[in-house]
């Protein structure tokens, strides 16, 4: 913003000398110059208010970086070339994002803990052996190893286990409702950030159409003003019209790159 008004500054300047000049010659009237005068002013005073307002965004964000201000490098240009997906490739980025797939991976250890108590009413069947380093005495003392095989059956656990089981059905049941949420509160913000991503892609257009437009309009409007067809107001006015496009302009390009870091983000693309 600071550029345009810098911008909008040096085109007033411009049309005070030219008035200045045309005043001398008599082919202005001395209130145009006022005119010009009073137009300058304003800038000047728009100006330092948006030079203020630089200068608090950089203590803020000096004050959130840690940075000093002279650490803070201020691009030149900001540009995105990063155009904007359909809902459906954003929906699909959202479906790895870290808060879900930290949820899915607790719904399929709970569906393990499930399999895991059912299997407890099965009977179990071990099998042991040994070797043994010394000589064993009595009957076996000329066996060195053995075998043994061990069949247990949970004829009396059937209740305990039985409760066990629908434990660990109610957390699954609750880590699969808890996934169901969370993956419902992704799409709907996914969604939201979307359209809003997308309403600032469609107003750029325009308003890059209203951009050219508003900077044909002035500088017809200046030849005609140096041909004595409009007044110095009516150049004035075109002028303004057109910085203030140029400003609307940029101020949306800038929300756009905004909206679309927003939805990056809730898809799981920023992190």
């Amino acid at each position: 913003d600071v550029k345009n008004v810098l911008l909008l500054k040096d085109q007033s300047e411009k049309r005070r000398k030219e008035i200045a000049d045309r005043v001398r010659i008599g082919r202005s009237r001395k209130g145009e110059l006022l005119q010009a005068d009073s137009q300058l002013a304003t800038v000047e005073a728009t100006l330092l208010n948006a030079e203020g307002l630089r200068k608090e965004s950089l203590k803020k964000l000096a004050g959130l970086t840690g940075l000093s201000d002279s650490d803070i490098q201020m691009p030149q240009e900001i540009n995105s070339n990063e155009g904007l997906q359909t809902l459906q490739d954003y929906l699909k980025m959202a479906e790895e994002r870290p808060d879900l797939v930290i949820k899915k991976n607790k719904l399929e250890m709970a569906h393990l803990d499930v399999t895991s108590s059912k299997r407890n009413h099965f009977p179990t069947l071990d099998l042991t052996s040994n070797y043994y380093l010394k000589e064993r005495t009595g009957s076996l003392k000329n066996s060195d190893w053995d075998v043994g095989v061990s069949l247990s059956v949970p004829l009396f656990e059937g209740g305990a286990t039985e409760a066990s089981v629908r434990e660990s059905v109610a957390k699954k049941m609750e880590a699969q409702y808890s996934v169901n949420d969370q993956s419902r509160k992704i799409q709907s913000e996914v969604a939201v950030k979307y359209e809003a991503a997308q309403k600032f892609v469609d107003q750029l257009k325009t308003q890059s159409r209203a951009l050219s437009l508003a900077k044909a309009n002035y500088d017809e409007t200046l030849k005609d003003f140096r041909l004595g067809l409009v007044t110095n107001l009516d150049t004035l006015s075109a002028l303004n019209s057109y910085l203030d496009a140029k400003r609307t302009y940029d101020r949306l390009r800038l929300s756009s790159m905004l909206a679309l870091e927003l939805l990056n983000t809730s898809a799981g693309k920023r992190p």
